[in-house]
């Protein structure tokens, strides 16, 4: 591997790590526009560095048992 390469591929982690830090549920599709490389690249470094990228999955209703959690949550928080 050149030297080139390595080194702008080291440039291009620290881009990738920048903005999780600040917004951790940042979409890698665009990380890697605005960083500028490949998704694979942004994926390789989050698992390099410890870190997985998850889906949000939206809820349209709370369930019976959802209550009966978040009061438990409350309960444990107090």
């Amino acid at each position: 591997m050149s030297h080139f390469f390595t080194e702008r591929i080291l440039q291009a982690e620290e881009q990738i790590l920048k903005p999780v830090e600040r917004e951790p549920d940042i979409i890698t599709r665009r990380l890697a526009a605005e960083v500028r490389v490949s998704q694979f690249l942004v994926h390789r470094t989050l698992k390099e560095q410890g870190l997985h990228p998850y889906h949000v999955q939206k809820v349209q209703a709370l369930e019976p048992a959802d209550f009966i959690l978040l009061i438990c949550d409350f309960l444990i928080s107090s």
